[in-house]
């Protein structure tokens, strides 16, 4: 499980190599400029250690502590050492740039060098070679076609979405690594894709100490605690030697006093356990334990959430146990330590179980966790102030501290921070029931999956057979493809493991059926009549497969026995003829070398335990299941001509509304930015355009999208936003689809969609499937006639996809479309939009179709909120230390939403002008509005103006507000601040309504602030004219100082576009 602490990189030595294909051709010439830029990590300074390198184009690389780079037409140009070097062990950014007459060296982002001279190459299309006797850690290599400037060279360093797209982009920080451009894998040899984890290394009695006072007053376990959380992510790593009981993880629990926590690792008879102990030392009626076993050398995201009496385990953000009526403490000690990686000892005042391995993550609540806050915290770092978090473990460079009350965390004897580096494909060290260390390579959450499908396909044969299900399956072997590999995985009591794997690539499914069945007979008997489990190594299932196939004879030997009538003695049958074939003794061979020394005794044991008639009725009805089990997987032989079944099968798997990448280039656009600012690209010679759907979040701090389906979280609203600008371009929708033939046969099937409301027909796209193939395929479907709406709207769509001979039955999803007026701007510009926030302002503003009567809808609709009543201090803007207006419209659609609830129809917020202006602003411009918050105060420099009577929002009289230290209001401001005229400065006040005798009382939406009509009024006052349109001589009365007592002012800390969380 990866952690928000971890990230991966290429490791490399001397003797590896990193090859990738050559596709630059003359967009890279060796002539014309270009640029390189790389993250490093250095094991050893030596020299002329290449990082890239195109025979005849470019050699970057690292020299002793700093750069160099060979260019044909240059002399070796080197870093200068007095601008700066690199260090052994830490990440550097490095960098060239060229246009062709001069050469500059960056490091970390500073200009180095220059030289001056002629470039010479030209591209041979030979192959990239990349780290070519480097040794160490490289993020990523990138090269440009431009020469890049020194702020550019900054601004990319740790910037993962680029303005400037790069020619080619050799990313490492994924597995396996990739070619982001081209999206083509990189071919490694001797070099390995790793994880790096910031954690804390534990060793011997090593621990961590926080004292009780620094967990910002969180007393989780303590007396009259209903609620709190821990979250902990670590790697367990002990000797073969150590057998200890316990290991503990988190602890502010002793022998004697009685309340506290302790979460520990125990081990018992089938391995290590995670236990969590609630105020009561060493209690199993408040103890809960994993129902998952722990293994070694793979890190473990664990979390307890405490809610009353309840205590949940999550293992890796999935819930794995659950205990309630859990007693609460009755004391609690106010002065002990919280230990991370240890325990006290009450009774000898010492510490005890310690653990042993890695801790990179350590976070504890006063309240409890949502299933949804536990599996988002594995690999997302919660606010800083986020609510009731009193201890966060963090780690940097220096140590460890508390993030949340920044004190130091004790580092007790010799631990260390340390970045821990895992193999991200070789799995971990576990012990299985053999006693024997192997590799797992599988993961907890795919063996448990592998285990319920084939739970599942027993229990359905028996339900057919009309027969009662027998409690305890046999065992079977299942095998499961990943990442061009097939893992053979035995299930048997409750348990899987992988018994071997064999390469998928040139494997048909009937070899894959073979070794299935020989796993499966072999391995079943020793599992029922000796009581072990076979385990191989990879070469054995190839040699198995080499003994299958290469005696024909054999072969088809095993043919006629496999698909006759299967009982009992088809497994004396099927051993005979293999002893016949002189291939028995090498098979046990092969599949029992994995079996320690000890087994095999047990195995001589049970065999004379038989012989003698004991335990035989028992092992005879074990023998039945799984003869029946066999004749389950012989039944789906591959090679059977049923041709009534259906030879293909397509599932929907995945729709996107947005981020959809440009087809046919390989490029995709800043996912930060919504794709409709993307006008098209080149496809030949034709330029096409691609249409999509704003990226849509559910509110401020979410990341998961809303405008997408997935068939795993089939019950979340999908929620698609498009603007009313789309004129006549084609819409695009993406799809994915599983596609499985069972066939001998390649087939093609067409897949199209059809929407209900707004979506017409889409384009048909005909897909491959080749046979005996299961394919996973992404296509993006093409809408050229839809029926866009002329005004704001939502529409509740309909998209059903269908599929040409049936082979997909059709599927429809529910998607909720929303209609803004243009591309949003401002604060929106290029952030994902808010499903809340449309959600509330759309059905107030639906129906309109020009951008002056949206203004004007949003505005009255804030002020006709009955939740709202005017105050003269801000609920909802707050300003930093930085005077930076923050608007908080997530707590707004928060409290306008409570009034669903039964409770919250008497509540009322109180808000200010400076909040109503932030609302009408914000929702205005994310549906393509453009307006800024702006403040009026007194021209004259007074601390406060006058006003005319005014109704606040919330009230329906004049309040008795004579005057303001200041105003303000959402303004449209395209123009110059001098606008004589009055037709620029618009201004729409949600809080406000004037009242003037001669006009009556009016709302101010869309009135012109006159802000320069007048330079100050004295004793003519009859020559002053308000007019209906004029804002500031309706808000303001004709005074000595005259009208032009109000003015517009930006006043220090209002800032015109505030945040918006």
């Amino acid at each position: 499980m990866t952690g928000k602490n971890t990230y991966f990189a290429l490791r490399k030595s001397i003797k590896g190599s990193v090859t990738a294909e050559n596709r630059l051709g003359s967009l890279l010439n060796g002539m014309a400029a270009f640029s390189v830029d790389a993250m490093v990590r250095v094991m050893e300074l030596t020299t002329d250690k290449s990082v890239l390198k195109i025979e005849g184009i470019v050699d970057f690389g690292i020299h002793e502590d700093g750069v160099y780079v060979k260019l044909p037409g240059y002399p070796v140009i080197y870093s200068n050492r007095s601008q700066g070097a690199l260090k052994v062990d830490e990440w550097f950014h490095i960098g060239m740039t060229t246009d062709g007459s001069r050469v500059s060296l960056y490091l970390d982002g500073n200009y180095n060098c220059c030289v001056f001279g002629q470039a010479s190459g030209a591209n041979c299309n030979n192959s990239i070679m990349i780290g070519d006797g480097f040794a160490g850690d490289i993020r990523h290599v990138r090269i440009f076609s431009e020469c890049l400037d020194a702020d550019t060279m900054k601004k990319i360093m740790y910037e993962p979405n680029l303005d400037i797209i790069p020619l080619a982009w050799y990313d490492f920080t994924q597995n396996p690594a990739k070619e982001q451009i081209g999206n083509n894998l990189i071919s490694l040899k001797d070099a390995h894709i790793k994880s790096f984890t910031s954690s804390i290394c534990l060793k011997g009695n090593s621990y961590l100490e926080v004292k009780a006072e620094d967990l910002a007053d969180v007393r989780p376990g303590y007396y009259g605690t209903q609620q709190y959380s821990v979250q902990v992510h670590f790697k367990f790593v002990t000797g073969e030697d150590d057998v200890s009981e316990r290991y503990s993880i988190l602890s502010d629990m002793t022998e004697c006093n009685i309340g506290g926590i302790n979460l520990y690792l125990k081990r018992m008879e089938d391995g290590l356990h995670l236990c969590f102990t609630h105020a009561f030392e060493r209690s199993e009626w408040n103890t809960v334990v994993s129902k998952s076993v722990i293994r070694q050398g793979k890190w473990i995201n664990a979390a307890v959430v405490f809610n009353v009496e309840t205590a949940t385990m999550y293992i890796d953000g999935k819930v794995d146990c659950k205990k309630e009526s859990l007693f609460p403490a009755f004391n609690y000690d106010t002065g002990r330590m919280f230990l991370v990686g240890a325990k006290r000892d009450n009774a000898t005042d010492s510490l005890t179980d310690y653990f042993a391995g890695y801790i990179s993550q350590c976070d504890v609540w006063e309240r409890a966790l949502s299933d949804e806050e536990v599996q988002a915290y594995i690999n997302r770092e919660p606010d800083v102030d986020a609510e009731k978090r009193g201890f966060a473990l963090d780690i940097d460079n220096d140590g460890c501290f508390n993030a949340v009350t920044y004190h130091g965390v004790a580092l007790g004897n010799h631990a260390r921070v340390e970045e821990e580096v895992s193999d991200t494909l070789n799995g971990t060290s576990e012990v299985i029931s053999l006693k024997q260390s192997v590799k797992e390579p599988l993961s907890e959450t795919e063996l448990s999956e592998i285990y319920e499908m084939c739970l599942n396909q027993w229990i359905e044969h028996y339900a057919e057979q009309g027969m009662k299900c027998s409690s305890q399956m046999p065992y079977t072997v299942k095998a499961w493809k990943k990442e061009g590999t097939v893992y053979f995985v035995g299930c048997h009591n409750g348990k899987a493991y992988t018994i071997g794997t064999m390469e998928e690539k040139g494997t048909s499914e009937v070899v894959i059926w073979w070794v299935e069945l020989i796993l499966m007979v072999i391995g079943g008997v020793c599992a029922v009549a000796f009581g072990v489990y076979i385990s191989v190594k990879s070469k054995a299932i190839k040699k198995l497969t080499e003994i299958l196939y290469g005696n024909a004879t054999l072969f088809s030997a095993l043919k006629r026995i496999a698909l006759g009538n299967i009982t009992a003695d088809t497994f004396l049958s099927l051993f005979t003829l293999l002893y016949k074939g002189n291939v028995l003794l090498e098979i046990l061979k092969l599949l029992i070398s994995g079996i320690a020394f000890w087994s095999i005794i047990t195995i001589c044991v049970k065999f004379t335990s038989l012989v003698l008639g004991y335990g035989w009725a028992t092992t005879a009805v074990e023998l039945a299941a799984l003869v029946v089990q066999v004749g389950i997987h012989i039944a789906s032989y591959p090679d059977r001509d049923d041709s009534e079944e259906t030879k293909c099968t397509v599932t929907l798997s995945e729709v996107k509304f947005s981020n959809l990448s440009l087809d046919g280039m390989g490029w995709k656009p800043d996912n930060n930015v919504n794709a409709r600012d993307v006008q098209g690209y080149s496809k030949g010679t034709v330029d096409e355009a691609i249409i999509e759907s704003y990226e849509v979040i559910k509110s401020g701090g979410e990341k998961r999208r809303l405008s997408e389906w997935k068939r795993g979280n089939m019950d979340s609203q999908t929620v698609a936003a498009y603007d009313l600008d789309i004129e006549k371009n084609a819409i695009v929708v993406q799809a994915s689809f599983i596609l499985e033939n069972t066939g001998y046969i390649d087939t093609t099937v067409e897949v199209y969609a059809e929407g209900k409301s707004f979506f017409g027909t889409s384009d048909k796209k005909s897909i491959l499937v080749k046979a005996k193939r299961i394919t996973t395929v992404v296509k993006n479907f093409q809408f050229n006639y839809y029926s866009l709406p002329s005004e704001v709207k939502e529409i509740n769509e309909t998209i059903t996809w269908n599929c040409s001979a049936d082979l997909m039955t059709k599927e429809s999803i529910n998607v909720k479309l929303y209609f803004i007026m243009s591309p949003p701007k401002c604060q929106w510009f290029g952030k994902p939009l808010w499903a809340d926030a449309l959600k509330y302002i759309i059905p107030k503003v639906e129906g309109v179709s020009d951008m002056q009567n949206l203004y004007g809808s949003i505005t009255r609709a804030i002020n006709a909120e009955t939740q709202l009543l005017y105050t003269p201090e801000s609920n909802y803007v707050t300003w930093d230390i930085f005077k930076q207006k923050i608007f908080y419209l997530s707590r707004f659609l928060y409290n306008m939403f409570h009034r669903e609830q039964p409770d919250g129809m008497e509540i009322t917020y109180r808000v200010n002008c400076t909040d109503c202006a932030a609302i009408v602003m914000s929702f205005a411009n994310m549906l393509g509005g453009n307006l800024c918050c702006e403040r009026m105060g007194n021209a004259s420099g007074g601390s406060q103006f006058s006003l005319n009577p005014i109704i606040p929002i919330g009230n329906s009289e004049i309040g008795n507000y004579g005057y303001f230290l200041y105003h303000e209001t959402a303004m449209r401001h395209d123009g110059t601040d001098n606008d004589k005229n009055n037709t620029v400065h618009k201004v729409y006040d949600a809080s406000l309504k004037i009242g003037m005798p001669s006009y009556g009382y009016g709302l101010s939406v869309g009135m012109s602030f006159s802000q320069y009509t007048d330079e100050r009024v004295h004793g003519n006052l009859e020559g002053v004219q308000a007019g209906p349109d004029s804002y500031r001589e309706c808000l303001c009365p004709i005074t000595p100082e005259g009208v032009g007592s109000c003015d517009y002012a930006v006043q220090e800390g209002s800032n015109a576009l505030p945040v918006i969380v």
